[in-house]
């Protein structure tokens, strides 16, 4: 679900998961994390693209069919939150990260985004989601803290 390409000292991470609109799942949130630490110890990746396949939807967010429905036993699981943990990796990767969108980005997929250290949006998706006047107050002061230099006003 994660198709990984490189290019000189880019690294091209793309989700690749077309028919639930690049909704993120445990498996491909752990194979950004790993790709990210693995490109961490060497030199031959200088910058990380994120981009979601095709050209609607950058991501809808988590996989919610993902989500175990079994009952927990009295201890507390113990794994990994692979979405933190993932989050956590891009924001702290020491190379930039970019975040392609080439449509909307819902939930988790807006979190994967906001973590990236630079987003570019497609000509349309600007025209259709990124216009001040289009913003909720909630949603541009969220943007405003979480985003380097947006302004809703």
């Amino acid at each position: 679900m994660l198709l990984v390409e490189k290019k000189d000292f880019i690294a091209f991470l793309t989700i690749n998961y077309p028919e639930k609109r690049n909704a993120l799942t445990p498996e491909l949130l752990t194979d950004i994390h790993k790709n990210l630490e693995a490109f961490s110890k060497n030199d031959d990746v200088r910058c990380v693209v994120l981009k979601g396949q095709g050209s609607k939807v950058f991501s809808s967010g988590y996989d919610i069919s993902a989500i175990p429905v079994a009952p927990l036993s009295g201890a507390r699981q113990k794994t990994p939150d692979t979405l933190l943990q993932a989050l956590d990796t891009i924001k702290n990767f020491p190379y930039p990260t970019i975040a392609m969108l080439n449509g909307h980005a819902f939930g988790a997929g807006f979190n994967l985004c906001a973590c990236c250290d630079i987003r570019i949006a497609a000509d349309q998706l600007l025209q259709k989601c990124f216009q001040s006047d289009d913003l909720k107050e909630g949603q541009a002061a969220f943007l405003e803290k979480r985003v380097p230099g947006f302004t809703g006003k």
